[in-house]
């Protein structure tokens, strides 16, 4: 008898202090959203990719999130990139959700997070947290004791990127601070070949 885990989900998690980076982007964000933003949810924006803009700052996350993305697949094929900032305010959570209409691969990088978080180990639940869930295996449903949980929390920081394939399941948990929780999301888009 053989026994295998099928469907594993790929992620990596990269946490390095990029606090130069994030002082330039930091305004920037705050600005487009101020210009895009319709309402107080975070899906109430207008439409926009953030890395069309011609900014010193958003084409170096833009070549990190890239260099990340090359590692670890080949996207010597051709792919659209897109991206926009996501501002959470205090008690705003986001829904559990997919990203696979917008990409094939997702990259989250947090350029402002609630600082205490930064004493704390990265992989628990706490302010603000960002949950990945097992595509295999969807919330409520029973586990076992000898498998795998079905979701990997991810304490934002500042610095800190985090890249998953776009169908995997991923939620917020609620923010809780005075100052904006500042964020950006990556969706790279591999272009089909038609045979």
């Amino acid at each position: 008898m053989v026994g295998a885990g099928l469907w594993p989900t790929f992620v990596v998690i990269d946490a390095q202090d990029r606090s130069i980076l994030n002082a330039a982007l930091l305004p920037l964000l705050l600005k487009t959203w101020a210009e895009t933003s319709t309402g107080r949810e975070h899906y109430q924006r207008v439409a926009h990719n953030i890395f069309a803009f011609e900014h010193p700052a958003l084409l170096e996350l833009k070549t990190i999130m890239l260099d990340l993305a090359r590692a670890q697949y080949d996207l010597e094929v051709d792919f659209e990139l897109n991206g926009h900032e996501i501002i959470s305010h205090d008690r705003q959570f986001i829904k559990s959700h997919v990203d696979s209409e917008e990409g094939d691969l997702t990259l989250q990088y947090f350029v402002k997070a609630p600082p205490e978080n930064t004493a704390l180990p990265v992989n628990q639940y706490g302010n603000a947290a960002f949950v990945l869930v097992n595509p295999a295996r969807p919330a409520g449903s029973f586990r076992f004791p000898n498998e795998p949980y079905h979701e990997y929390p991810v304490l934002p920081r500042d610095g800190l990127l985090v890249m998953y394939r776009s169908y995997t399941p991923h939620y917020q948990c609620p923010y809780q601070g005075d100052a904006p929780m500042v964020q950006v999301v990556c969706n790279i888009k591999l272009k089909r070949v038609s045979h």
